[in-house]
């Protein structure tokens, strides 16, 4: 009798051990599931490299010591490999962190941060853009307007000395480093520069300004596009390439894409299968919308329609703004 209830009481020992240790167990290895490191890394430069977690979050670790520069950070964005600062997100907030090692030189305080351009970085405070430097000071003012419109992006970044900016109604203009307006906020969309050029959009028409912020285009374009060979431009259903002196014409005639077209003959083969015949005239896109060659590749339609597809060699169904009408080789509609 005295060695079983020698037994139990071993057991009154043993069992509340062996339970809290396999409950530790198993917690450690829910925790390592959920939050411990993954198998995936990334290497910046400069020795350090970006651990991901099961939860999705990251940290930097510097390679060389083996240690971790920064707390579990939200996210990090993206390296372009245009700054020495990338932005961070922690507890919903942004930041900035060196990329030479891995340290937090700005605390995350912004509700949006860019990534800096020309030694200026666009953030978010109480709902206000303004610009501050390296160093986290300001330098521009938070009085700028951030952006009204869902689903539209204007990206806050200097090229060339000049930024694009909204005023209150939602239009868009470019600033200097000083905070000044030295083009209007009047324009729908402003691009970045390119060949000397910035391509401005305003009641859906494209006008293009050189580097001085010249109209050397005026505001009756569909698209322009700076090519790296030339402005390529398109309107009325046309496109077509000009050189970089945004006056002579490289190309009268461009389009995007060309493709057969065919029509049924209202035969079948062995098969039961129509029989299709090709057309004369091919289609041709430019912007997404279709136009009608000839076969000398002279425009019969113009780029102008959602769709064409051939009734028989000479008669087209085009499809506008989701009606149909019937149109001849000869470009006019038939009743």
């Amino acid at each position: 009798m005295k060695k079983i209830h020698l037994f139990w009481k071993v057991m009154l020992v043993v069992l509340p051990l062996s339970t809290t240790a396999l409950f530790g167990l198993l917690s450690w290895n829910l925790y390592h599931r959920l939050y411990g490191e993954s198998n995936h890394t990334e290497t910046y430069s400069r020795g350090l490299e970006k651990i991901y977690y099961r939860n999705g979050t990251v940290r930097v670790m510097n390679t060389q010591t083996r240690k971790f520069t920064t707390p579990r950070l939200r996210w990090i964005a993206n390296y372009d490999g245009s700054d020495s600062l990338i932005v961070f997100c922690c507890k919903c907030r942004r930041g900035y962190m060196s990329l030479y090692n891995g340290e937090i030189v700005i605390p995350a305080q912004y509700q949006s941060a860019w990534m800096f351009s020309e030694g200026l970085g666009a953030v978010i405070k109480e709902n206000k853009i303004g610009f501050i430097d390296s160093q986290g000071k300001e330098v521009i003012p938070f009085q700028f307007r951030v952006n009204p419109l869902p689903g539209r992006r204007v990206d806050f970044l200097f090229k060339k000395g000049l930024c694009p900016i909204l005023n209150t109604r939602g239009k868009v203009g470019l600033i200097n480093k000083k905070g000044e307006w030295v083009l209007q906020p009047e324009y729908d969309n402003i691009t970045s520069p390119g060949q000397g050029y910035r391509v401005v959009s305003k009641g859906g028409k494209s006008g293009l300004l050189d580097s001085l912020l010249h109209q050397v285009l005026p505001f009756e374009y569909d698209t322009i596009v700076i090519a790296t060979d030339g402005l390529i431009v398109a309107r009325g259903g046309l496109q077509q390439k000009l050189a970089f002196d945004a006056q002579t014409i490289v190309n009268p005639f461009l389009y995007d894409e060309v493709s057969d077209i065919y029509y049924h003959s209202g035969k079948v083969n062995e098969e039961g299968d129509d029989i299709q015949v090709k057309s004369d005239y091919m289609a041709f896109k430019i912007n997404g919308k279709a136009g009608l060659l000839d076969k000398n590749g002279k425009v019969v339609l113009t780029a102008k329609f959602d769709d064409i597809a051939a009734l028989s060699n000479d008669l087209f169904t085009c499809t506008i703004g989701g009606y149909q009408i019937t149109m001849n080789a000869g470009g006019q509609e038939v009743q």
